[in-house]
């Protein structure tokens, strides 16, 4: 009878351990489609960025002058086509370019209010999107480091989430509206 009791006991310990294994499994494959998905989105963000941009630029050459034109031009197409080691230095250009463009909003004709209203959006999307992706990334390396993951090698081939930091600040430099001041009644 006390050798029945030892093999159930076993038996129901072997079960637990391979649950929380396969749980544990299941969570890291998880966070790894999130972590896919985060950075998805943070492309097409940074891919909507640039578009902004191009298109302010092909539209406001003569305001911007064909230098300061050019100038965002070629940060936003070398934003759009760089390769995702080359990615962040070519968005912190971008992030650049945004933030020399803010300086001079107030000397840009009213016209090019809604170009740059899709730019503030557009940056303020990368900010949320780029902090979606970190937090994903940083779970599932946090979840990786675990030494049950490590030693039965749950994560298979995959490799460890990098970090995706760029200097993001035109969301704060960047608040351009299109609504009209409310105007003052009496006098």
């Amino acid at each position: 009878m006390a050798e029945l009791r030892w093999i159930l006991a076993v038996a129901v310990l072997t079960l637990v351990v391979a649950g929380w294994i396969g749980f544990t499994a299941t969570r890291l494959d998880r966070l790894h489609v999130r972590v896919d998905a985060a950075y998805a989105s943070l492309d097409a963000a940074l891919v909507r960025r640039c578009a902004a941009l191009q298109h302010l630029a092909d539209t406001a050459r003569a305001e911007l002058g064909d230098v300061h034109a050019g100038r965002l031009a070629a940060a936003a197409e070398a934003g759009r086509i760089a390769t995702e080691r080359d990615r962040p230095q070519a968005e912190n250009a971008v992030t650049k370019a945004i933030r020399e463009l803010a300086e001079l909003s107030d000397s840009l004709p009213p016209h090019l209010d809604r170009n740059m209203q899709h730019i503030a959006e557009a940056s303020d999307r990368v900010l949320m999107a780029r902090r979606f992706y970190n937090d994903a990334a940083r779970d599932t390396r946090s979840l990786r480091r675990q030494r049950v993951v490590r030693w039965l090698r749950l994560a298979g081939h995959r490799g460890v989430p990098e970090f995706f930091d760029i200097d993001d600040s035109t969301a704060m430099a960047l608040t351009y509206s299109t609504s009209p001041a409310p105007a003052s009644k009496g006098s």
